[in-house]
């Protein structure tokens, strides 16, 4: 026998437990004004597969994790669903809550940035560093600290991983824009950070032994170029 009701009475979070705190196998069907039909899968209770429209697995999961509304229906049956997530189900919640949370806030920061010519900064820095030939890698990065590109130079490492932590750390550091240049060595590089608006921080990557004075010159020239000053 189906079980059927509303997201509005039980709530998402709660609608997504259930299935597996009663161990069950079968498909729970979803279906929202603005997400059409979504499909949840289970095997013995663990959540194995959401698929929506354009999403499946834990980015289905992403994507419906904040529903306020919609029908349910769960059928218990044998299936053979594909498996896309596998994790424990309360870890990927957690997760997928994460991962909505940051969708948001990447939200915002566009909203904010809209305005922005990126392609001309993206220029703009090209020119520079090629010509100053001091930096090696480079992020840009919101107000928020939510990076829009990183770039490496074609003689660098591509460990975009490595490059991403760092970036994360160096900005939990600093924790807000500086108002002009900044400049910190580590053991692996001359790391300098500017702003490019009021919205935007740009954080570079030298290698160790380049001079921080040329560093402060080629930052002075990218700060003039980004605010037309040049």
């Amino acid at each position: 026998m189906a079980i059927t009701g509303s997201i509005s009475d039980i709530g998402i979070i709660d609608l997504i437990q259930f299935p597996h705190n009663k161990k069950k196998t079968g498909e729970m069907i979803i279906v929202n004004e603005d997400l059409g039909e979504i499909r949840c899968n289970y095997v013995d209770g663990r959540l194995v597969n959401v698929k929506t429209d354009y999403k499946t697995g834990l980015e289905g999961l992403v994507e419906i994790i904040d529903l306020t509304s919609g029908e349910f229906e769960f059928r218990n049956q044998t299936t053979d669903p594909e498996i896309l997530i596998d994790m424990d189900l309360h870890r990927a919640i957690m997760v997928a809550l994460k991962l909505k949370d940051e969708n948001k806030k990447k939200s915002k920061e566009l909203e904010l940035l809209k305005n922005i010519n990126f392609d001309h900064l993206y220029k703009l820095l090209e020119n520079i560093i090629e010509k100053s030939g001091n930096f090696i890698h480079y992020a840009v990065l919101s107000s928020a600290g939510v990076a829009f590109k990183y770039w490496s130079s074609p003689e660098a490492s591509n460990d975009f991983e490595a490059i991403e932590s760092t970036v994360s750390q160096f900005w939990t550091s600093i924790k807000r824009f500086s108002p002009g240049k900044l400049l910190l060595e580590t053991s692996d590089f001359l790391i300098s950070s500017i702003s490019a608006g009021d919205h935007v921080q740009i954080v570079f990557f030298s290698p160790v032994g380049v001079s921080p004075g040329a560093v402060t010159m080629a930052l002075s020239k990218i700060i003039a170029s980004v605010r037309g000053e040049s």
